[in-house]
């Protein structure tokens, strides 16, 4: 008779989901919320979340499904992830990029931290046309991995166009260091090397960019 009993609730969403009763699944799911242990209520929040962004496509329900679960354990990554989706999916930016940076600071992994800063560069650089906090976020990857490529191509693009001909030789040759491609390097070199000329009046410094290229391919 106990409605929050673990086995009558499994019983009811087996059915429910069996069903595709996804509301009544969700009804017996907010029990699990007013019963369970503190570890309980958050995994029925993250189920109600999922089903919420799922199954009933309810954005604003999710979130605060999501939102409540990562209050309640701010280090659960699942309820980070159901957030960036959400958020991402509602175009939601302002929301998003703290959900980013929280997520920033679990990561174990230079790798996985990477993956989360350029998600959080693209975001200032195309969303907010921030170019000077997108810079800034794409020198941190920069810090971590020098040869990364979508970072060095991107740094690239911005100090192009804010017309930063210093900080654009300088990425041009380190991320033409870091390329194992012969072509790609020559291209990247002359790119450099035209920059210096051109827009630098550096002819000394674009003529031994063009040695280095000499000394790739002669």
């Amino acid at each position: 008779d106990d409605p929050g009993h673990p086995g009558a609730l499994d019983a009811l969403e087996s059915m429910h989901a069996e069903r595709s009763e996804w509301k009544k699944l969700a009804s017996v799911i907010e029990q699990r919320v007013a019963h369970g242990t503190p570890d309980e209520k958050v995994t029925a929040h993250l189920s109600l979340g999922e089903l919420y962004e799922d199954r009933l496509d309810d954005i604003k329900s999710a979130v605060v499904q999501y939102e409540l679960a990562r209050k309640a354990d701010p280090a659960s990554i699942a309820a980070l992830k159901g957030l960036e989706r959400v958020y991402s999916r509602s175009s939601d930016y302002k929301n998003l990029l703290p959900v980013l940076e929280q997520q920033l600071e679990l990561m174990p992994t230079p790798r996985q931290k990477i993956s989360v800063l350029e998600h959080i560069g693209a975001i200032h650089e195309e969303e907010f046309v921030d170019h000077e906090k997108a810079m800034e976020i794409y020198e941190r990857i920069i810090a971590i991995d020098p040869a990364q490529e979508a970072t060095n191509v991107a740094l690239t693009r911005i100090y192009r166009q804010q017309q930063r001909s210093e900080d654009l030789v300088k990425t041009q040759e380190r991320h033409a260091g870091s390329t194992a491609d012969e072509t790609r390097k020559i291209d990247i070199l002359m790119q450099a090397a035209k920059t210096l000329l051109v827009d630098m009046s550096a002819p000394e410094r674009s003529k031994e960019l063009c040695n280095r290229v000499l000394a790739v391919k002669p």
